[in-house]
């Protein structure tokens, strides 16, 4: 393979990628509720981009945590949420704690 083909490879796979997220996007653009919109992205992802596993991470000390906590009628929230504390989030991800986002 040349570097054009590489490049025209390339530029193929990140039109599909392209595509995937447009299909994503128009799909929970219409949605307004808030437990319908999380479990809609949750599993929409998964389906879409053919993925076994997917799920948020959310800090405990950040404003959204009050919301999703309490959606615990949805099995696809909880099963697919992690709720940590920030110290633990910044640890994992390897990135230095940012300023609080609300």
């Amino acid at each position: 393979m040349n570097i054009s083909d590489s490049i025209l490879t390339r530029l193929e796979e990140n039109e599909q990628i392209a595509q995937k997220f447009h299909e994503l996007e128009a799909g929970i653009l219409t949605i307004l509720e808030f437990q319908d919109f999380f479990e809609n992205l949750l599993t929409r992802i998964s389906q879409i981009f053919e993925v076994p596993h997917v799920w948020i991470s959310i800090i405990k000390e950040r404003a959204i945590y009050n919301h999703i906590k309490d959606m615990t009628n949805s099995s696809v929230i909880q099963s697919n949420s992690a709720f940590l504390p920030e110290k633990d989030f910044y640890r994992i991800t390897g990135k230095q704690s940012q300023q609080p986002l609300g």
